[in-house]
């Protein structure tokens, strides 16, 4: 959250208009995520379901959720205060050629390259899931 705060702060000082901040999905509530419809089926998240304005609606997954979350409201903060615009974009699973298998994508990887058998699926297994490589982050920001 300091890293977050001293950006917007040198943005300021420079003059910058506008910044893009790197949010990420964990910033909506825990009791969201894996919730089921009337219908059984999981709920698609929108923004609202995120808005920390909103009694009940600040509920992010763990303490990265949290410095996401605040993140936000320090654009938001910059906004009200200095007139900096921005968005905060909420990356789903993002992953880049330096990771490791610790992270999603390279661990399901990794259990497929090591042949697991059995191969283990997170949750039910029919779940969709978004995977965003860092360098078509970088390509939409510009």
């Amino acid at each position: 959250m300091i890293i977050d705060g001293n950006t917007f702060a040198a943005a300021c000082d420079a003059g910058v208009e506008r910044v893009c901040f790197a949010s990420y999905a964990c910033v909506y509530p825990i009791n969201l995520q894996d919730k089921p419809d009337k219908n059984n089926a999981l709920v698609s998240l929108t923004e609202e379901m995120a808005d920390p304005l909103v009694p009940g609606r600040a509920y992010p997954d763990r303490e990265y959720g949290w410095a996401k979350l605040m993140g936000e409201l320090t654009q938001r903060a910059y906004y009200k205060q200095h007139g900096i615009k921005g968005v905060s974009w909420r990356l789903f699973t993002a992953y880049g050629d330096r990771e490791n298998e610790t992270h999603a994508v390279i661990a399901l990887i990794a259990k497929a390259f090591v042949r697991m058998n059995p191969y283990l699926i997170w949750g039910s297994g029919e779940q969709d899931r978004n995977f965003t490589h860092v360098d078509d982050i970088v390509r939409e920001c510009y």
